[in-house]
């Protein structure tokens, strides 16, 4: 985790995200504020309380499986 760099690419990302969902947030600084947040988040998780980062896989799993569903082209 300590690896991860936020990149340019990462904060576009999320700009787009806001864009569509939370125009009023859509900057490059509440984007970067949001990554490094859930980076921090997801730390925090797997320190405090290993089994919420299970379920929090569990979650992230069944959101690929839906959208694999959805549209198995995209993987």
């Amino acid at each position: 985790m300590s690896d991860y760099v936020i990149t340019d690419e990462n904060i576009d990302a999320v700009v787009r995200y806001l864009e569509i969902f939370h125009p009023e947030n859509a900057t490059r600084e509440f984007a970067l504020f949001m990554l490094e947040s859930t980076k921090s988040a997801i730390h925090k998780i797997a320190i405090d309380n290993p089994d919420g980062l299970a379920e929090l896989y569990e979650q992230v799993m069944s959101s690929q499986k839906r959208r694999d569903r959805l549209d198995p082209q995209e993987q």
